[in-house]
């Protein structure tokens, strides 16, 4: 089985010895960013982005699928979210971002990002990217 790994937002052109019955394409969202601390309260950490695949996409060899690959701290349903497109234009395959840490202020402590959900991912099989850890 051959392994290729897109690492920047393109166009993709399927390769010649791609079979539509016999596949798997994984993504994998950005994580969001940590938060600034300040004298009186840490930053929490960012969420993980989740985790999607999908098995025997019905993309043929010559189509050209679009590719976002997704930007840390973007957020979730934007730059954050890593996705393939179809030649149709359809999403295919998603990946939601984790979502950016928190700084609450003086004192209060501050919150994790949210890990990508699994409910706004699109594949056959998805998992949580995990939250990020808070801070007091």
């Amino acid at each position: 089985m051959k392994t290729i790994f897109l690492t920047a937002d393109a166009s993709w052109t399927v390769p010649p010895n791609f079979d539509p019955a016999n596949n798997t394409i994984a993504a994998i969202g950005a994580g969001g960013h940590g938060a600034a601390g300040s004298t009186t309260a840490g930053g929490g950490a960012g969420g993980g982005g989740a985790y999607a695949a999908i098995v025997n996409v019905a993309l043929s060899p010559g189509d050209v699928a679009a590719i976002q690959i997704g930007t840390a701290g973007g957020g979730p349903g934007s730059a954050g979210d890593t996705w393939l497109k179809n030649s149709a234009g359809t999403v295919v395959l998603l990946a939601r971002a984790g979502t950016n840490g928190a700084n609450t202020g003086a004192g209060a402590g501050s919150g994790g990002g949210a890990g990508g959900d699994t409910a706004n991912s699109i594949g056959s099989i998805k998992f949580a990217g995990g939250n990020g850890g808070g801070a007091s």
